[in-house]
């Protein structure tokens, strides 16, 4: 029997983040693209899309733990992310140094994407082949810590003088934030079974065999692992220096993803081969557009 709570699948995410991924960069356009006084409207607006954004990220890095949890060939679904990642730097280093909309030009979610599944998949390796994951690792850090450091020296009226040989774009957007996400999506079935065989009586497990209770609890397991991740960064952000180049008070709103993933069913949905591309393109295109068409109207 079908737990009736499990209603949304793989497509449904898959909707939902490319939809709110598109809101977000419209109003980070909006609200950073200086077309529009301070005050006005449309900054409002922008921030309301903003916040519907925050969706995105973690709906991303949830499809992406399960794509690998799942797929016949790591390393195949690994290449797809790579020519993405390839098509998108392209367009931003286009941007940075084409100096059109160089400000749009930041930090991009796919550089996390390839990052988080090259470090799963070497993490899943056996022997010392899993100390392949310290190179998207090393990466994911150094990310961070050069965001931090610019961040840092902006609020301080300083200069990053190390960082300036590693532009925005090239590094990971959500870096050790997005790290500590993936783990928990990835690993949460995992770390749910541990849970459960210390908890549950061997005499009741059973109830725990069905593949809806055992999707249902993962759910919760991961969940609690992300709003955990939230908790701590935005705590980090308190802190009386300025670290949090994240803006962990508009981050945070991520956490309304958590009602899509504790009701997720593990069903793949609707899956045509044309639809396929288009997750993989939206990406990079709908970068493209948003350049294009704000750079025509107010270029």
């Amino acid at each position: 029997m079908r737990n009736p709570r499990l209603i949304f699948n793989s497509f449904i995410f898959k909707i939902i983040a490319m939809v709110t991924m598109l809101l977000d960069h419209v109003g980070l356009v909006l609200m950073n693209g200086g077309y529009f006084p301070s005050g006005s409207w449309v900054i409002s607006m922008g921030l309301v899309f903003r916040i519907i954004g925050r969706l995105s990220f973690p709906l991303y890095v949830f499809m992406l733990s399960e794509g690998l949890k799942h797929t016949k060939n790591k390393w195949k679904y690994i290449l797809k992310l790579a020519i993405m990642f390839t098509a998108i730097f392209i367009i931003e280093a286009g941007m940075y140094y084409g100096n059109i909309l160089k400000y749009y030009a930041k930090s991009q979610a796919f550089t996390d994407l390839l990052a988080l599944a090259l470090m799963v998949v070497f993490l899943d390796m056996k022997g010392p082949k899993k100390l392949l994951a310290l190179l998207p690792v090393a990466f994911l850090i150094i990310s961070y810590a050069a965001s931090v450091s610019e961040h840092y020296a902006e609020n301080n009226g300083m200069t990053s003088v190390w960082t300036q040989g590693f532009p925005e774009f090239m590094r990971c957007a959500y870096s050790i934030y997005g790290m500590f996400i993936m783990l928990g999506f990835y690993y949460s079935e995992k770390v749910m079974t541990f849970f459960l065989s210390k908890t549950v009586p061997i005499e009741n497990s059973e109830q725990f065999m069905s593949k809806d209770q055992i999707r249902w609890v993962s759910n919760i397991f991961g969940s609690i692992i992300f709003l955990v991740v939230n908790i701590i960064f935005w705590s980090l952000s308190k802190l009386p220096i300025a670290i949090d180049y994240l803006n962990m008070p508009l981050q945070t709103y991520a956490i309304i993803t958590v009602p899509l993933l504790l009701f997720y069913n593990g069903a793949r949905g609707y899956d045509s081969k044309w639809f396929r591309w288009t997750t993989y393109l939206f990406y990079p295109v709908h970068l493209g557009l948003i350049g294009l068409i704000f750079g025509l109207i107010f270029g």
